[in-house]
């Protein structure tokens, strides 16, 4: 069986997340690279880290390409123009003065959707919310759920899904803001 990270991608964009979670493992530290070198150029203070860029980039963006990737380098050429963009997107959000749902307060409200006092039309909503990103990401919405209901720990999610530690950072940083928007449009 060819591994190349050529064939890899290719498989995950047809839909097979175990050659996706193997082209992620392997283009892991090569897209960490490209990310550090877009953020040196950010301004001091920037809110984004590394791990959130590729996170985010790959999630919300590379995951969805339509075009074949034709070699490695097609693909991280690609990576580097969705980061960029990721990067401007960021930057429009936080400098955005209109009122929104954030993904803070989501997690905020996930983690008191169990407790035993009534449950507001806020903590409905994001039950609701939480139901459809697992119609759409099941281990994301997983993730979400035993992180801030069960309030698990990274670590202990990780185990609980049987993936890597930065699988279940980006699944909740891509369920969270998926989340947060699916809700803001909702308003």
């Amino acid at each position: 069986m060819d591994d190349s990270l050529t064939f890899l991608l290719n498989l995950a964009q047809q839909g097979d997340r175990s050659a996706e979670d193997r082209a992620i493992s392997a283009a892991y530290d090569r897209l960490r690279t490209i990310a550090r070198s877009l953020l040196r150029r950010e301004r001091r203070g920037h809110t984004m880290q590394t791990t959130d860029l590729v996170s985010e980039a790959f999630l919300q963006r590379l995951r969805r390409l339509s075009t074949p990737i034709q070699c490695r380098e097609h693909y991280y050429s690609l990576a580097a123009k969705v980061m960029r963009q990721t990067l401007i997107d960021h930057a429009r959000r936080t400098r955005a003065v209109r009122r929104h749902v954030s993904p803070e307060v989501i997690a905020d409200l996930l983690m008191r959707v169990e407790n035993y006092s009534p449950i507001t039309e806020d903590r409905m909503a994001v039950k609701q919310t939480l139901e459809a990103l697992g119609k759409i990401d099941s281990r994301a919405a997983k993730a979400i759920s035993y992180r801030f209901v069960e309030q698990l720990t990274i670590e202990e999610t990780a185990q609980r899904l049987n993936c890597p530690e930065w699988r279940i950072r980006a699944d909740c940083d891509f369920g969270l803001t998926w989340m947060a928007k699916r809700l803001e449009s909702a308003r």
